[in-house]
């Protein structure tokens, strides 16, 4: 079974993303697993507060109910699914849980505005390609 990770910001053109990974998923007979990552909540003095999972569950219910309901929305069309939604810097946070969950591919998208944009990607994109063990799918948004 491939296992597919699926970065997931909430901006447009997520429905290209995962209608990309869904297919992938059928045609390899893999498992979708979508994640959200946030930047870390800070107090002012800049130290962590409180319970990671219970800050994010108070701090970002809509954030964790929209992941939760795409998952649920791909799992209906037969795909398994797994939704994870965490705390760290996206793109070490991408990376270590692309590890951690053993991915086989990433598939993540990218603003495609032209030559150069294509050249010197965004920071998150940039950094999962330079450094991720497995290929890297990105798909125009």
């Amino acid at each position: 079974m491939q296992k597919i990770l699926v970065p997931i910001d909430f901006s447009h053109g997520i429905e290209q993303i995962i209608h990309k990974s869904m297919q992938m998923a059928k045609a390899f007979s893999g498992a979708i697993y979508l994640v959200h990552v946030e930047q870390p909540i800070k107090d002012s003095s800049g130290r962590d507060h409180g319970d990671p999972v219970a800050e994010m569950a108070n701090d970002y219910p809509d954030q964790t109910a929209t992941l939760n309901a795409l998952a649920q929305r791909i799992r209906n069309d037969g795909i398994e699914t797994h939704a994870i939604f965490i705390e760290g810097v996206p793109s070490l946070t991408i990376l270590d849980v692309a590890q951690k969950v053993s991915a086989e591919l990433i598939v993540m998208g990218t603003h495609g505005h032209g030559v150069i944009t294509s050249f010197l990607l965004g920071g998150v994109s940039q950094a999962i390609i330079k450094k991720s063990a497995c290929p890297v799918l990105l798909v125009p948004i």
